[in-house]
């Protein structure tokens, strides 16, 4: 697809990358501005679409908008090929080390739309061995994933859409441990803030009794 301006043509992505779409999450207001949602998607100046006709602009947004925003999120991608290598998910991320565990977390903690490209990079792992729909993938280190995490920034976002729904119960579930251990803490101390006002009441009255 391409969009032609002045006698130039500009090549229209065939997807958007993780990388253009953590860009495209900055911008305030890019949903509103179409002028900027496409700069964003395609890297063509704002001056050039400006001059673009207005129907093949719109239709190029329509192209854009149906495929993203009628993306089924159920549809998760258990495993894929990527430049020559094939990932698989960490289906259940209680099996997680504990290092992977700690990164996700601090990833939750820190803004997930901020960290799509880490998170990404922790779920997916190279695949040691598949068996029809059974896959066993590598364990969790730190070096392999920040290397890993440079090379999916150039992944198709649909692939963080599909997995996301199943990403984001993972972080409810433990934001709402995070509150209810909080919540814990407040409780206990509350009720140990109590009991120590109870024992120097009991002291003060025994001090009186024994006067």
């Amino acid at each position: 697809m391409e969009l032609q301006v002045e006698n130039k043509s500009y090549n229209i992505p065939e997807y958007l990358t993780i990388r253009k779409y953590m860009e495209l999450v900055k911008l305030e207001g890019y949903v509103k501005d179409p002028i900027k949602l496409l700069n964003a998607y395609t890297d063509i100046p704002e001056e050039v679409i400006r001059k673009a006709e207005q129907n093949n602009v719109k239709f190029i947004l329509s192209v854009i908008q149906s495929k993203y925003l009628n993306y089924d999120k159920n549809n998760v991608q258990a495993t894929f090929e990527f430049k020559g290598k094939k990932y698989g998910l960490q289906r259940n991320i209680s099996e997680i080390n504990y290092g992977g565990w700690v990164d996700l977390e601090m990833c939750i903690a820190e803004g997930i739309d901020k960290n799509i490209d880490t998170i990404m990079s922790i779920l997916y792992r190279p695949l040691k061995w598949t068996m029809g729909k059974k896959y066993e993938i590598e364990e969790y280190d730190v070096e392999t994933m920040k290397i890993r995490k440079e090379e999916f920034k150039d992944l198709p976002v649909e692939y963080w859409f599909g997995v996301s729904t199943f990403f984001l119960l993972h972080a409810k579930i433990s934001l709402e441990l995070i509150q209810n251990s909080l919540e814990q803490q407040q409780k206990m101390m509350k009720n140990k803030k109590i009991f120590n006002q109870r024992i120097q009441k009991m002291k003060k009255w025994l001090k009186l009794q024994f006067k």
